[in-house]
């Protein structure tokens, strides 16, 4: 069950990258109006999440069968699982929601590019002929970009906790727990294979996420229209590149591997009680 959320979620990714690629291809220009806009970035954070949010509960649920056997033979099965993936969907949708809302066609030039907006339709102060003061025209200006800022820094905030730092401490903690109760059960021998795969699982998540969440955490810091936040963007874009290869991955690390896994960390489960 788990492994089937994860494939679904990261081979809809996938698919769903089609109309980004077609999007560069007209260089910056989206064809397919709004509601494709909404829809397919949308979808696109929601199968991020929910990979994420999935690579997390597989941890757990590892950890718990080698450190709960019994308790493990006796209430884990397809059905909790099918349940509690479901619940790691509806977080993503949570945590996905405001590219859903946000995401708007903006005009550049004769293109309309797909972007994320923070400021709804009707946001911005209606245009009026009424001769206000120059401390009343000045706030009149600044508060819709004051939300736009506020609504921005709280999105990529929890972006960050939410969908790095929470689950990386979900993950390294999990497979670390792991790690000691095999070497001090002597469950596994020394450098057995899921050692290793342990260790490719945490740095593979560490190493294509922590590069794009650091250059969130410095674009929301630094200030905008200086050369540093330019060249900053282009290292965001390679970022970019980091957390789809992640998604590639994936297969590799979870499904190929899984069967050195059950081979060696499931031999507690065949420990009599007592």
């Amino acid at each position: 069950m788990w492994l089937l959320s994860l494939a679904v979620a990261d081979f809809t990714f996938s698919l769903l990258l089609l109309l980004p690629i077609t999007e560069l291809a007209l260089d910056s220009h989206w064809p397919f109006g709004l509601l494709l806009c909404k829809l397919n970035y949308g979808a696109l954070m929601l199968c991020l999440y929910a990979s994420i949010f999935t690579l997390a509960a597989i941890s757990v649920d590892r950890c718990i069968s080698v450190v709960l056997p019994v308790w493990s033979r006796n209430h884990r099965g397809p059905r909790l699982a099918a349940l509690l993936s479901l619940g790691v969907w509806v977080a993503a949708a949570a945590l996905s929601a405001p590219t859903f809302t946000f995401r708007q066609l903006v005009s550049l030039g004769n293109r309309r590019g797909c972007y994320t907006d923070y400021l709804l339709e009707g946001e911005w102060p209606a245009q009026t002929t009424m001769d206000y003061g120059d401390e009343d025209d000045q706030v009149m200006k600044e508060w819709p970009l004051s939300l736009h800022d506020a609504r921005y820094r709280a999105v990529s905030l929890a972006g960050f906790l939410l969908g790095f730092l929470l689950p990386f401490l979900v993950i390294t903690t999990s497979y670390s727990i792991i790690v000691l109760r095999l070497r001090w059960g002597h469950l596994a021998p020394s450098g057995v294979k899921p050692f290793k795969f342990i260790a490719a699982i945490i740095l593979a998540f560490l190493l294509c996420w922590m590069p794009y969440h650091i250059c969130s955490m410095l674009d929301l810091l630094l200030p905008h229209g200086e050369l540093f936040p330019l060249v900053l963007s282009v290292v965001f874009q390679l970022s970019y590149i980091l957390t789809y290869f992640n998604i590639c991955i994936n297969p590799v690390l979870y499904i190929f591997t899984w069967q050195d896994f059950r081979d060696a960390a499931p031999t507690s489960c065949q420990l009599p009680l007592g």
